[in-house]
């Protein structure tokens, strides 16, 4: 597999994209999107399933985006032939009519992302690909996840061997196809100088033939086994008997495990029984290892999509932000924040909290991202933002979901910030001439907690230099002391307290200080997603 011939541009290097796209019209103007960034992408276009999976057996692309529906297969089929040839390679699928079941069972294949095409689509194509290709880099904060791995497995598999059988020594080997022979993964009680040695083939001994017949082998003379390195290993050793159990992944046999003893009576039917029902366990935990690492990789994507790069600065504005991952959820939580450009030189910025967890507030937070940036590019206004993204939640959400969000518009011309709050807790505004920090309490109905038309109005807030805004999510003031389910909030007065004892610092110490005060209160530990954002006016 090769790389398709780099740009001859300067600047990053150039990501190769592959789109599947059998709408003639939307290829095109697809492509003359990407042509407009031609610096930063290399576009290259399949029209089918098939196309696409030939393409990728020959060259290796950065990102692929695929239609949902395609003329010869489903675009999820697609996508999961395409991380058989390509595990790691981020997929996005973009579809003509979003639901919540399409965006969960999406996720739920191994997507990275889910955009909905609507007008401002060919737009919103080369920003996801620079986002995702961004997202390699880290978040701001600690964002660690819980992890296994299956090494712990198979050592675990050996341990309880040990524990439940009379085992001297004991192995677990998987076969390698490409030097076509078993290798050893984990062991217990053997030589270095054994394992160098036993490497079977499959058909040799009794572990190459419990891997090619699926079926276990006991021998209770370990003197009569021909297999090179296992006599003289039992001699030195006094192992009397052997057992071989096929080691099944899924639903094929992809191993051995090895079990020797030094007992006389050898190995019995019941020694068999008992071996294969720890096989067949350690094989349900690499299932259940496989979903995880699979549901956590597209989580940990989709949590550095959700956080981009943003620049510290602009036009005079001093920008900050942090996120805290909960220590509780295996899964990406709902919180998200987002700036970006828009027109008249002004920046639009979102702070906003999906209900739910996982792989379902993912999908949720991926329509609720885009389908707000389409709205905000085609009139900025917050008010009218909120009000449309609110219709198109309900339209593709169920009832029992809904998300706060605080969006906001800086038009730095002329020092102000133009908002409106949909559920969100209240920012705090810190006015530097009356050094008196306010809530903004004017609230509106949550995105999508009343399936009903719902009015969502602009606030104006001029800002003079040294005038502060903090907008956060839940997380911040439910963070719990020490970190027990039981412990008293941060809560609100502590907030206001915090966020006024700092307001002479820049935004980046402002942000410092409040994540290490929340750290030492909740001994960084903390039960739900928490994210904020800070907008300062530079001091003149």
């Amino acid at each position: 597999m090769k790389r398709l011939p780099p740009s001859q541009l300067s600047g990053m290097r150039q990501m190769n994209i592959l789109l599947v796209e059998d709408n003639k019209d939307h290829g095109f103007l697809s492509k003359s999107s990407f042509d407009e960034h031609a610096h930063n992408f290399q576009l290259s276009l399949a029209t089918s399933g098939l196309e696409a999976l030939e393409t990728l057996r020959k060259f290796e692309f950065d990102i692929v985006f695929i239609d949902h529906q395609l003329p010869d297969m489903n675009g999820l089929e697609v996508m999961k032939q395409i991380h058989s040839l390509q595990p790691d390679i981020p997929i996005v699928v973009t579809t003509g009519r979003g639901s919540e079941e399409l965006a969960v069972s999406t996720f739920r294949e191994g997507a990275v992302d889910y955009i909905i095409k609507d007008k401002n689509y060919f737009n919103l194509l080369p920003e996801a690909a620079l986002r995702i290709h961004k997202s390699k880099g880290s978040l701001n904060g600690k964002t660690g996840r819980p992890s296994f791995s299956s090494q712990s497995i198979y050592n675990q598999v050996l341990s309880t061997s040990s524990s439940l059988l009379d085992v001297h020594a004991s192995s677990l080997m998987l076969y390698n196809d490409k030097k076509g022979r078993l290798e050893t993964k984990a062991f217990r009680g053997l030589s270095h100088n054994y394992l160098s040695r036993v490497q079977p083939k499959l058909g040799e001994g009794l572990a190459g033939k419990a891997v090619a017949e699926s079926k276990p082998f006991l021998s209770s003379d370990i003197d009569k086994e021909l297999y090179a390195g296992l006599s003289e290993f039992a001699n030195d050793e006094g192992i009397q008997s052997a057992m071989s159990i096929p080691f099944t992944i899924g639903n094929s046999t992809r191993g051995v495990l090895n079990l020797y003893s030094r007992s006389d009576a050898g190995f019995g039917a019941g020694d068999e029984i008992q071996a294969s029902h720890i096989v067949k366990h350690s094989n349900l935990a690499l299932e259940n290892l496989k979903q995880y690492r699979r549901e956590h990789h597209i989580a940990e994507t989709l949590q550095r999509s959700h956080f981009p790069r943003i620049e510290t600065e602009f036009e005079g504005w001093e920008i900050a932000h942090r996120y805290r991952v909960s220590m509780e959820e295996a899964l990406l939580g709902g919180d998200f924040y987002d700036m970006f450009p828009i027109s008249g030189g002004r920046h639009a910025f979102v702070v906003a909290d999906v209900s739910g967890k996982g792989i379902e507030a993912a999908a949720q937070t991926a329509m609720v991202k885009y389908t707000l940036r389409s709205y905000a590019l085609e009139d900025p206004d917050p008010g009218a933002v909120l009000e449309k993204t609110h219709h198109a939640f309900c339209s593709y959400m169920s009832s029992e979901h809904f998300v706060t969000i605080f969006y906001g518009v800086i038009d730095p011309s002329v020092k102000t910030i133009s908002y409106c709050s949909a559920g969100h807790p209240p920012a705090l505004f810190f006015a530097a001439k009356a050094d008196k920090v306010t809530s903004l309490q004017e609230v509106f109905m949550p995105v999508g907690a009343w399936h009903d038309d719902v009015e969502y109005n602009t606030n104006l807030i001029p800002f003079d230099p040294g005038d502060t805004l903090l907008v956060y999510t839940d997380g911040l003031p439910d963070c719990r002391e020490m970190g027990h389910k039981d412990g008293a909030f941060f809560g609100d007065d502590n907030l206001l307290k915090l966020f006024s004892s700092l307001t002479s610092q820049k935004a980046e110490i402002i942000a410092q200080m409040m994540i290490s005060k929340l750290d030492k209160f909740s001994d960084s530990k903390m039960h739900d997603d928490l994210a904020f954002f800070i907008l300062r006016l530079r001091p003149e």
